[in-house]
């Protein structure tokens, strides 16, 4: 308004001023004041004017600025613009840098080029029927298309928004092109995100999800749901949640909490509840709530109920084990422990608070290795290295110490209990006291061993025995077979006797010949005698004392034995007394006594040697010394000579028993016997008789 009025008031004045120029002279008839009056309102005006033209100039220049910032806003803004003719092919007349870069072409190159050159084929429709609206309506249109770059012929998606440039036939439009190529891939993301959740939560067979509003309208309810609850996926959706799962006293309770979850967006705690089936009965379920927010909507809220009907009969059935486990365990007579791998006790039943005399709350996270006595702890840890998954069980016996200093065995099995991941989480073992049975094992192999002492010495006597009754069965076979023969050969020799006795008699032989008769009567007498001793040593024992000549009984067991002594090369020298009192005695065992020492001394004079007899009276003894020049006894051996079955003979040639019964004879006899030796010179055995009557057997 006042640019308008000044306007008006300098025309008026210019017109005022002109006027008085053309007057003539004559006709001049302004004053001098007025004159100056109209000078100085020109001065004035004219400096205003000089003003407004200062300001139409920054007007003009911040025009042009603004023209080139548009300009520049326009080629590098990140939409495309372009300006398309609304006539014909719809040619590109004006483009910005940013849709010649999104078409893939230089933007001189653009332009007379039609824009649905760029559309991709299958999406020509679209934007045919956006462009027919656009022009019959004349009002903004929009569009969801795709486009191919040239070049690389690759495809995207633009948001199109065109609008009509206001022209006198509206000629042109302008279109806006918004590359959405990565929200579209967001948005197929999701879709595929989606419709995989969706699937999943239909899938889960234990996991009811209702989806509903803040009013508690169902529009989301799967499969599980009618498992848990009995409604069906049509009964549900629409219907109120609260009025058709919650029970009565709980439902208003559930509204506050939706009511206050829609306003705060925090929901309840997940917690075990008891929700109502269809048939009116409840279920038990685990229940979890979400909200999800959006920018054009109500909230949506989710409830996920995990049915734990299952899981409750379980814990229920896990209970009553649990207390039937407790109360066996408890109440049992073995020691039962458990504990963690640094060995701090977690449970122990009665009988391991009776046996260690404490209670069961103090000894709770206390360590159990100090029981242990100290000599047997390395054991009892060692054996816990070695148990796996494979093999998680143990048998250990270790000692103990009780409360009241005394040392007990005990006999632990243990086991690991190990995780998923095969790490072990506590141990479990069951212990008895076994010190009753230590002591009988130490008592049963201290009798097993001198058992098997005993075993290995009555064996050994059995088999002596049983080798003494072989050789004694040989001997008393050799015995009949000499009776026998001695007996066979007694007959001719009779015979033979007689016929040399005749020829003696009744021919006449010269000196010669009777001296080889006499000589051949002497031999077969020799020979009668031999075989009467051959059967007099055969002949069972009588057992009755009798008048004995001792030197005679020697005699007739060196006929016997000449041969063998012959053959080994041994001398005999006898050195009897004169005038040999008899002894009362038993003959023929008396004869086994002298039989055995001649045949020991024998033995060792092996390869040659001398035995002396020499017989004695010493006192009220008639003595025999029976000498050898052998070997001797090893003096290892001389104490036990006398035992049975004792011999330093092979199993052939002697059986231990000679000595031993020969001892017995003599002492049964009132004698004895004594023994000298020399190792390497030999051994002398002496037998004492008494003069006096013996005694019987």
């Amino acid at each position: 308004m006042g640019r308008e009025t000044d306007h008006i008031k300098f025309t008026e004045l210019r017109r005022r001023a002109q006027a008085f120029l053309s007057m003539p002279s004559e006709d001049f008839a302004l004053s001098q004041k007025e004159i100056k009056k109209l000078v100085h309102e020109l001065d004035t005006y004219q400096i205003e004017l000089e003003l407004q033209n200062e300001d139409l100039r920054q007007a003009q220049q911040d025009l042009l600025e603004s023209r080139n910032r548009y300009n520049d806003l326009y080629d590098f803004a990140p939409v495309g613009y372009v300006t398309v003719s609304s006539k014909g092919k719809g040619l590109i007349l004006e483009a910005n840098l940013t849709a010649a870069e999104m078409m893939g072409v230089e933007r001189k190159f653009l332009h007379e080029r039609p824009f649905s050159a760029f559309i991709l084929p299958a999406d020509q429709d679209v934007y045919d029927h956006h462009r027919k609206i656009l022009l019959e309506t004349h009002e903004s249109q929009t569009c969801e298309l795709r486009m191919q770059r040239k070049g690389d012929n690759s495809i995207f998606y633009v948001y199109l928004r065109s609008v009509m440039e206001p022209m006198e036939d509206y000629g042109q439009f302008r279109s806006a092109i918004i590359d959405i190529s990565r929200r579209k891939q967001d948005e197929l993301l999701l879709q595929e995100s989606e419709s995989h959740f969706r699937l999943l939560l239909e899938k889960l067979p234990n996991i009811a999800v209702q989806g509903y509003g803040p009013d508690g309208t169902i529009y989301y309810w799967n499969k599980a749901n009618e498992l848990i609850y009995g409604y069906t996926e049509e009964e549900a959706l629409g219907n109120d949640l609260v009025e058709l799962i919650i029970p009565p006293e709980m439902r208003d309770f559930v509204r506050e909490v939706i009511a206050k979850a829609v306003l705060t967006g925090e929901m309840p705690p997940a917690e075990e509840l008891q929700l109502m089936r269809k048939d009116g009965t409840l279920v038990d379920v685990f229940s979890s709530h979400a909200i999800v927010r959006q920018t054009d909507h109500e909230p949506m809220l989710f409830c996920f109920d995990v049915d734990i009907r299952e899981r409750k009969r379980a814990e229920d059935d896990l209970y009553r084990v649990k207390e039937r486990y407790r109360t066996i365990v408890m109440d049992q007579y073995d020691l039962v422990c458990r504990f963690d791998p640094q060995g701090r006790i977690t449970f122990v039943n009665d009988a391991y608070c009776e046996c260690f005399s404490v209670k069961y709350n103090e000894i709770l996270g206390t360590n159990f290795i100090p029981n242990i006595h100290p000599e047997d702890i390395k054991l009892v840890k060692e054996q816990f290295k070695f148990l796996t998954p494979q093999q998680p069980k143990k048998t250990v016996e270790h000692r103990v110490i009780l409360p009241d200093g005394r040392i007990h065995w005990q006999q632990w099995s243990g086991r690991a209990l190990f995780n998923k991941e095969n790490v072990i989480t506590e141990y479990q073992a069951v212990g008895r006291d076994i010190t009753d049975l230590k002591e009988t094992e130490a008592a049963l192999r201290s009798a097993g061993v001198e058992l098997e002492q005993r075993v290995r010495e009555r064996t050994r006597e059995l088999e002596k025995t049983h080798e003494q009754l072989l050789h004694a069965e040989k001997l008393s076979a050799i015995g009949c077979l000499s009776a026998s023969i001695a007996h066979e050969f007694n007959n001719p020799l009779q015979g033979v006797m007689t016929v040399i006795k005749g020829i003696g008699q009744y021919v006449h032989l010269d000196a010669e010949s009777e001296e080889l008769v006499g000589l051949a009567i002497k031999e077969c007498n020799r020979m009668k005698n031999l075989i009467a001793s051959l059967q007099d040593f055969n002949r069972p024992s009588s057992g009755i004392s009798a008048p004995v000549d001792i030197h005679a009984n020697i005699d007739a067991l060196l006929l016997i034995s000449k041969k063998d002594l012959k053959t080994r090369q041994i001398k005999v020298v006898k050195d009897y007394i004169d005038d040999m009192p008899p002894i009362m005695g038993v003959a023929d065992q008396l004869k086994q006594v002298f039989l055995n020492l001649i045949n020991n001394a024998s033995y060792a004079c092996a390869g040659g040697g001398i035995i002396t007899i020499k017989t004695e009276v010493a006192g009220e003894y008639v003595v025999v010394h029976i000498q050898d020049n052998g070997k001797g006894i090893d003096p290892a051996n001389i104490d036990h000579i006398f035992e049975p079955f004792f011999s330093t003979k092979s199993q052939l040639q002697g059986t231990g028993l000679g000595l031993s019964v020969s001892h017995g004879i003599v002492k049964k006899h009132g004698g004895k016997i004594n023994v000298k030796n020399e190792p390497g010179k030999g051994t002398t055995f002496s037998v004492y008789l008494p003069v006096k009557e013996a005694k019987n057997d």
